[in-house]
C-alpha cells in the first residue's frame, strides 16, 4: 500500500451536479496545495467565487481548457479570475 502525504493537502467535498458518472455523491476528493502548474493533463481544486469547484484541466493551444463530466457545464478557458488550490491527488468514498 503506498502512502499518501497529508502534508501541505486539503479536501474538497464532491456534489452530484458537477459529477454525475464520475464520483459518487459525497465523495471526497483530496487536492496536493504544493502542486498549483496547470501545464499537465489531471484534475485540479480551484477558487472560484469564494467556493472550491474541482475540474479536469484540458492543455490547449491557447491555454488550458477545464471541464467536468457533467453536461450541462460546458468547458470554460482557464483563466486568472480562477485561483489553482492544487492537483487532485486522491478520492474516498463510501464502501
Amino acid at each position: 500500500m503506498d502512502r499518501i502525504p497529508l502534508d501541505g493537502s486539503k479536501f474538497a467535498r464532491i456534489y452530484l451536479r458537477d459529477w454525475s458518472g464520475t464520483f459518487a455523491p459525497g465523495s471526497v476528493l483530496i487536492y496536493d496545495t504544493s502542486k498549483k502548474g496547470t501545464g499537465v493533463p489531471g484534475l485540479y481544486a480551484f477558487k472560484v467565487d469564494g467556493d472550491i469547484v474541482v475540474r479536469r484541466v484540458i492543455p490547449t493551444a491557447e491555454g488550458a481548457q477545464l471541464s467536468c463530466s457533467n453536461p450541462n457545464y460546458p468547458p470554460l478557458p482557464l483563466t486568472g479570475a480562477m485561483a489553482v488550490c492544487g492537483r487532485v491527488v486522491a478520492q474516498i468514498s463510501r464502501v
